[in-house]
């Protein structure tokens, strides 16, 4: 997708918090600015860090279309947030934080699956923090109102609903729906519920069509913005 907005004139940026999806794998092809784990921190970023290194990218486009991915990592193992967040939601602090458990073989008792996922609440509660930071730098520079704007994962987590934890090699819905927030000044609904079913491979479509490429029916999938 990048490759193709690129060609199309489209300023594309990413910063990319997880080396899975990072230069390492050839991911930043077609991206005029790209900020991955090489080269970049120590260990795995904060979502303020990747915040912090796309911003300058937004202002130096600001008057022209671009496309800016972000990938935050914080809700994900080893569980863990910045103060006051990690404990924000913790119930019994004297419980061990267990924070990466094993994903087959792990056996935990419930206070521990407990302090596990509150931790993980922090990490989630952090990250939309900071994403309304995000947002709120958009609105002053005039860009939130005329951005389309998507919020989704790649997984979901597990807490030993059906005795695994972790996302590896399962397909219960713990770990495969996910959040898919859009919010687009061509979009008629407001703050609505969609009763359809949406797969991350809809997103390169819906992308490529909101940019006018005309190869967007080349990719499979659907264009989400054509069911709204």
């Amino acid at each position: 997708i990048a490759e193709r907005l690129h060609r199309h004139g489209v300023a594309t940026g990413a910063v990319i918090g997880n080396g899975n999806a990072g230069s390492a794998f050839g991911m930043g092809r077609g991206f005029d600015y790209y900020a991955d784990t090489v080269g970049h921190w120590k260990g795995l970023p904060s979502a303020d860090d990747v915040v912090d290194l796309a911003l300058p990218f937004v202002r130096e486009n600001v008057n022209e279309p671009f496309f800016l991915m972000l990938f935050t990592v914080d809700a994900h193992d080893p569980y863990h947030a910045p103060e006051p967040y990690e404990n924000m939601f913790v119930d019994k602090p004297d419980v061990k934080l267990i924070r990466s458990p094993h994903w087959e073989l792990g056996r935990y008792s419930d206070d521990e699956i407990e302090r596990m996922k509150a931790t993980y609440d922090g990490a989630l509660r952090y990250t939309d923090d900071v994403l309304g930071r995000f947002f709120g730098e958009l609105k002053k520079m005039g860009v939130y109102d005329k951005a389309t704007i998507i919020v989704t994962a790649d997984h979901g987590e597990a807490f030993g609903e059906h005795g695994y934890f972790l996302h590896a090699h399962h397909l219960y819905d713990e770990i495969i729906r996910a959040p898919l927030i859009v919010r687009a000044p061509k979009m008629s609904a407001r703050g609505v519920y969609s009763h359809y079913l949406f797969q991350s491979l809809d997103l390169a479509p819906t992308i490529a069509s909101h940019f006018g490429l005309n190869s967007a029916r080349i990719w499979p999938g659907v264009d989400i913005f054509e069911l709204q």
